[in-house]
């Protein structure tokens, strides 16, 4: 993964060696940064289609990535020289790799076009920091942003300060958003914006039923985080590798020292980059307009979908290389991807067994069948008479005396079958007990301990005494914090939406994960072993 360990190199460049910085203007004149990337080979000339409208692309961005299986997904971001979005309806203009793997792109289109939706998170700073009259124009931005969502839309506010809060869970009730947004005062004295960042980036790897694929976390900061003991730079660099999410971060002033400003502008611009987002810097009363500015951004967003039957879904993140043929000239631009394996196949609907009818008649030929009862109704009025008549012709005469019949020896009874068999003919058939599996801690507060258990459905682990496998000893599990899932002979883990995450092997899953013998299951400070029998 030198690639990963590049961007993150080079982020933290940017945190420590500066970045230039642009002031907010409005809308249409916003810069862009167009990100800096190596120089893939170009598509084959026969495939180039140039861009519509009369723009010439100048900057390609992948903002965000989904890859589920073969089935790829990718947000892009298309500008010409003036920071104008270029529109793009065939797929055939781009190439697109992950890794090594190559994409058969199929569509291209606006992401605003399909009615899909968009969850948005917004991270705003509840210090002092923020001035009343910032934090007015805050107000009146989220107001704004409400307004306007669609059917499919949802939003989740974070507010941060000397505590980090979910003041709003995914929501697209107008008047409940309203009301959060009329809660929110500038009081807290310090800031935490590291642990904001982490909470924002969790929320983002969600995967409620009915949650849009559009993910995009909105930041509002000075940069700075004045607290103690918190989560620092590389910790959010880390997490912005393993959990792909486009940071949107708007920087205000918040006066003082200009050493101080610039300070905090770095940290958000390498924090933007490193995601594939973008940095807005703006003055105290723009700070409403850099918000529009964000919103828009993501409207004219393009949505890429494709197959990679070759990417091996194997949970780990890998470079995107993108390339666009316009004419003579190729645009690049990359990102980055998590390749998540893709849902699991669904069991066939079992076929009921013949019936008693069916199987009695299943040697008939098909034309026959119907009539079946008919022919049976024949059979056994034959059968009645034969019998009547052989029992007419064995009756035995009046004089003549019938032996008597032989004692019958009394049979042994059999003792009564145990409780987990059945007997099915003359086969005894053992009932599915379940698969038998051992859980040793490897690391946390008591190595070598272990777990005996029986797989026949699901197990609950967690902290809370009635889960089934109970790690009680670490305050980092939560009460419920993920479940063994058994679908016949596979294994599957799912974290339960624990604060902290479930890993597999030091990678941290966001959706159902298929285990294997040996794998290390990490929950909290504690990770198990998993082995069977």
């Amino acid at each position: 993964m030198k690639t990963l360990s590049l961007r993150r190199s080079l982020a933290l460049a940017g945190l420590l060696a500066g970045a230039r910085v642009f002031a907010a203007t409005p809308p249409a004149s916003l810069p862009v940064t167009p990100p800096v990337t190596p120089t893939p080979a170009a598509p084959p000339a026969a495939a180039a289609v140039p861009a519509q409208a009369g723009r010439i692309p100048a900057s390609l961005a992948l903002r965000q990535g989904l890859a589920r299986g073969a089935a790829i997904t990718g947000f892009i971001d298309l500008r010409d020289d003036q920071g104008q979005a270029v529109p793009l309806t065939d797929a055939r203009a781009l190439h697109m790799e992950i890794g090594p793997y190559p994409v058969g792109l199929t569509t291209v289109a606006p992401a605003s076009a399909g009615n899909a939706g968009r969850a948005t998170i917004f991270l705003v700073d509840v210090s002092r920091s923020v001035t009343e009259g910032q934090f007015a124009q805050i107000r009146a931005a989220l107001k704004g942003w409400t307004e306007r969502l669609g059917p499919a839309d949802r939003m989740a506010i974070v507010t941060f300060g000397e505590a980090v809060t979910l003041a709003l869970d995914f929501n697209h009730d107008v008047q409940s958003i309203m009301a959060t947004i009329d809660r929110l005062r500038p009081a807290d004295a310090h800031t935490r914006l590291h642990d904001a960042l982490l909470r924002g980036l969790d929320l983002g790897q969600r995967q409620d039923a009915g949650l849009p694929d559009q993910r995009a976390l909105v930041l509002l900061s000075d940069g700075l985080d004045d607290t103690a003991g918190g989560a620092n730079p590389m910790e959010v660099l880390s997490a912005l590798e393993s959990a792909p999410l486009p940071v949107y971060a708007i920087g205000f002033d918040p006066g003082g020292r200009r050493t101080r400003r610039e300070q905090g502008f770095r940290t958000l611009g390498g924090f933007a980059r490193a995601s594939g987002g973008e940095f807005i810097a703006a003055t105290g009363d723009r700070l409403a307009e850099a918000y529009e500015t964000v919103r828009r951004r993501l409207d004219e967003m393009l949505v890429l979908r494709g197959d990679c039957p070759a990417c091996p879904g194997d949970g780990r993140v890998y470079p995107v290389q993108l390339s666009l043929q316009d004419g003579t000239r190729v645009i690049t631009g990359n990102g980055h991807v998590r390749l998540l394996p893709g849902p699991p196949p669904q069991p066939a609907p079992a076929t009921p067994p013949p019936g008693v009818w069916e199987r009695a008649t299943g040697w008939l030929p098909p034309s026959l069948r119907p009539h079946a009862g008919a022919l049976l109704g024949v059979i056994l009025a034959l059968t009645g008479l034969g019998l009547i008549l052989w029992r007419l012709r064995r009756r035995p005469a009046e004089h003549e005396v019938m032996p008597a019949a032989e004692p019958v020896a009394e049979l042994p009874m059999t003792p009564s079958e145990p409780p987990s068999t059945r007997v099915a003919g003359t086969v005894a058939v053992e009932e599915d007990a379940g698969l038998r599996l051992r859980l040793s801690v490897v690391e946390g507060a008591r190595p070598g301990q272990g777990w005996g258990v029986m797989l026949s459905d699901r197990i609950n682990l967690g902290r809370s005494p009635d889960n089934d496998v109970v790690v009680g000893d670490d305050p980092e599990v939560s009460g419920r914090h993920c479940v063994l899932i058994r679908q016949g002979d596979r294994i599957f883990l799912e974290d339960l939406q624990s604060t902290n995450g479930a890993f597999i092997n030091g990678v941290r899953i966001v959706a159902r994960y298929r285990l294997e013998e040996g794998d290390l299951i990490g929950l909290g400070r504690t990770s198990l072993r998993l082995t069977q029998g």
